[in-house]
């Protein structure tokens, strides 16, 4: 497995599981906005996963990090959680 931060904690299984295991498929529409695809990924399911389950628990998320690893592309994602969430991006 090696580094802890490449697994999930599966709570159904009791086990710790890689994030590739749970990375949805890429559904590509042609009537969808280019710049609004997001193609998953690793650092996207983790951050999905890590932002749902600290919301759950009425916890603040702030996501740091290198260019290009999808800060921005959970604003989105925080938006369909819940309407009690407020989502915004700092420069």
């Amino acid at each position: 497995m090696g580094v802890l931060w490449n697994v999930y904690m599966n709570f159904n299984q009791k086990r710790l599981l890689p994030w590739e295991s749970i990375i949805p498929p890429f559904k590509y529409s042609g009537e969808q906005p280019f710049f609004e695809m997001l193609v998953p990924t690793t650092d996207t399911v983790r951050f999905g996963y890590l932002m749902e389950k600290l919301l759950f628990v009425r916890r603040s998320v702030l996501f740091t990090g290198g260019t290009g690893v999808g800060k921005v592309s959970m604003k989105g994602y925080g938006k369909n959680l819940s309407n009690t969430v407020t989502c915004c991006s700092l420069c």
